[in-house]
């Protein structure tokens, strides 16, 4: 409340532009890290940071193998709508 009392104003975490743990201008307003998820280390963030820079996955499910973050880390970042439109899984349904 303090901050955005003085004017500064955040920006939700989001898979695509956070940073590891540094808190990063965008447009004048901070964009929060992953770091700052309650529960996520510093160690879990900075591989989801590595992912999302290699941009090498087209669902969540991926996402997570390959950062090896945990459900409950997904959950929060899917919670927090830090997962954009990502489809849960590779699969497609035909119906």
């Amino acid at each position: 409340n303090e901050a955005m009392s003085r004017g500064i104003f955040f920006l939700q975490v989001n898979i695509r532009k956070s940073h590891a743990t540094n808190y990063r201008v965008e447009d004048g307003k901070l964009r929060i890290p992953f770091a700052a998820i309650d529960g996520v280390g510093t160690k879990a963030a900075e591989k989801l940071y590595e992912t999302a820079q290699n941009g090498d996955f087209i669902s969540v499910d991926e996402l997570q193998e390959q950062s090896g973050a945990s459900k409950a880390t997904i959950d929060a970042l899917d919670a927090l709508g830090a997962l954009e439109d990502l489809p849960k899984s590779n699969q497609l349904s035909l119906f």
